[in-house]
């Protein structure tokens, strides 16, 4: 899904806030009444007091201090909340690709919630007065009980041509590309239009929403994604009457600012929007993002393409560099290009600077407590944009966006496992928390030492990958003739995912067989599990 048209409104995540408990004063009936008049009025009294706090307490419960608030956001655990069932039921958007879902998958989608796969089936453009479909998407194997909507999205030249004396055309060949899908899908539930369409055309749009609606059987919902600047129109209430529900999308709502920006994906005052949505009272789903965006800078800063379908991972490949990072609610790093590159079919220039957002799973969470707090009426679901599976870059996988709406986000925890194997050594470096490691100013690292023994480091040799080896001798750098052990720096290791390094060749002399090794990320550090050091 495109980035969206502007919205000048900025990100705001905000802390939820804990009324203060009081403690109401105690008042005597006067002097007369004795000591045991006093005891009994003030046992009872502290007895109420007590029963009050204890009331108030269970209805807000207090937020524990956070006892890693000095840690760096990536390894900081999300904002505590209770274990709880999300309030409201999950959507996904899928943009691209087929998606196979594993049974863990498919029982992750009912742990969250979701009812309904909003699935991208083809772009509506306009040429020479005509409008034409080019078709999309992928195969999809749902879980029993998840409906599916059809999503058709209107290219700029289509928005620009919907005037109305072509309504009607444009209305015929949605309706037509709906019915098709329809017979290959027979359970399909609704229709939505994914079109970015100028604030001030927004009552156009209801009109021919209005009508759209009259042509779909009436089973079938129609629903429209919504920009944030149509909250300032005074024909929003209008567009959503004439839809079952809108989707306005909290992400992407401004260009890139530039290369040393530290966001690019999050945006838009959720708690605002909601508000206003409320107001109006009809349905909505909230839009959050789980991708990552990468835009393209020239050598002196200026913007060449707001989004690439570029990962870190593949821009490292291709021998991009690490120039800066920023970590928060939204990670982003800098990478530079010191030689021209080949990215998948895109042909980067030399000093050419990516820069990459990366949302967190404990963003996402710390968004789902706000809208949580807001206790919304009228939202019918969180709607994540978008399902992983196909995508060129990363997306937080199921298992964290599932983190994030039961508020159980496990910080990064690394382990490290040295084997051997058919007689060279093979290092694993694992992440099982639900939020991705990523440091490349501080990375985690790992060191390898042989008792008396010899290493080489050369069949690790990584530039361009998201770790760095090199030898080292009693710990520190050294040539490779000289090295008895081995270190590898890792910067980026997603959650869930497992990075494997073989072969190692470490060689011991004089008889030991000692092989030691240390992992080390954050405050943390543990000592490396040694397999099979004897064989």
């Amino acid at each position: 899904m495109p980035p969206p048209s502007p919205d000048r409104a900025a990100n705001c995540l905000r802390p939820r806030c804990q009324p203060p408990l009081t403690t109401p004063s105690l008042t005597g009936r006067g002097r007369k009444a004795g000591h045991a008049r006093w005891s009994l009025v003030l046992g009872a009294s502290l007895v109420a007091v007590l029963a009050a706090a204890l009331a108030l307490q269970t209805r807000n419960p207090p937020i524990p201090v956070d006892p890693a608030a000095e840690l760096p956001p990536s390894s900081r655990p999300p904002p505590s909340a209770p274990e709880r069932k999300p309030i409201l039921p999950a959507a996904l958007w899928h943009w691209r690709g087929d998606v196979a879902l594993s049974k863990d998958e498919s029982d992750l989608l009912r742990q969250m919630g979701c009812k309904t796969v909003f699935a991208y089936q083809g772009v509506i453009e306009s040429a020479a007065g005509r409008f034409a479909l080019s078709p999309g998407g992928g195969q999809l194997n749902l879980p029993d009980g998840v409906a599916l909507h059809a999503v058709f999205r209107l290219a700029a030249s289509a928005t620009a041509a919907l005037t109305p004396e072509k309504t009607a055309a444009a209305r015929a060949l949605i309706l037509d590309a709906f019915q098709k899908c329809r017979r290959k899908h027979p359970l399909l539930a609704g229709l939505q239009l994914d079109c970015d369409m100028p604030t001030s055309r927004l009552g156009e749009y209801a009109e021919f929403l209005r009508e759209l609606r009259t042509g779909l059987p009436p089973e079938c919902e129609l629903s429209a994604t919504m920009l944030l600047d149509w909250l300032r129109s005074a024909d929003l209430p209008a567009l959503m009457s004439a839809v079952d529900f809108v989707a306005p999308q909290f992400y992407s709502t401004e260009p890139p600012k530039g290369p040393d920006a530290d966001s690019l994906v999050f945006g838009g005052d959720l708690k605002a929007a909601i508000l206003r949505l409320e107001a109006i009272g009809r349905p909505y789903l909230v839009g959050l993002p789980v991708f990552e965006q990468c835009s393209l800078f020239d050598a002196a800063g200026r913007l060449e393409m707001p989004a690439l379908p570029v990962s870190a991972e593949g821009a490292l490949a291709a021998g991009a560099q690490f120039r800066r990072q920023s970590l928060g609610a939204e990670n982003t790093v800098e990478l530079a290009f010191p030689e021209p590159a080949t990215v998948g079919n895109l042909r980067i220039p030399a000093g050419a600077r990516l820069l990459i957002g990366m949302p967190t799973a404990v963003a996402l969470c710390a968004q789902v407590l706000t809208l949580r707090d807001l206790t919304p009426k009228h939202c019918r679901a969180v709607c994540f944009y978008r399902l992983p599976g196909g995508e060129s870059t990363h997306t937080l996988s199921l298992a964290q966006v599932n983190a994030a709406l039961s508020g159980t986000v496990a910080p990064a925890r690394l382990a490290a496992t040295l084997s051997r194997h058919d007689g060279a050594w093979r290092l694993r470096i694992r992440n099982g928390g639900a939020e991705d490691w990523l440091n490349f100013a501080a990375p985690a690292r790992v060191t390898l030492q042989a008792a008396n023994g010899h290493a080489a480091v050369e069949p690790l040799l990584s530039a361009g990958r998201p770790y760095r080896c090199y030898p080292t001798r009693g710990g520190n750098p050294c040539s490779p003739l000289r090295a008895d052990g081995i270190a590898v720096e890792i910067g980026l290791v997603r959650a869930g995912q497992e990075i494997a390094l073989e072969p190692i060749r470490l060689e011991c002399r004089n008889d030991s067989r000692t092989i030691s090794g240390k992992l080390s990320w954050g405050v943390h550090s543990a000592d490396l599990e040694v397999v099979n050091a004897a064989d």
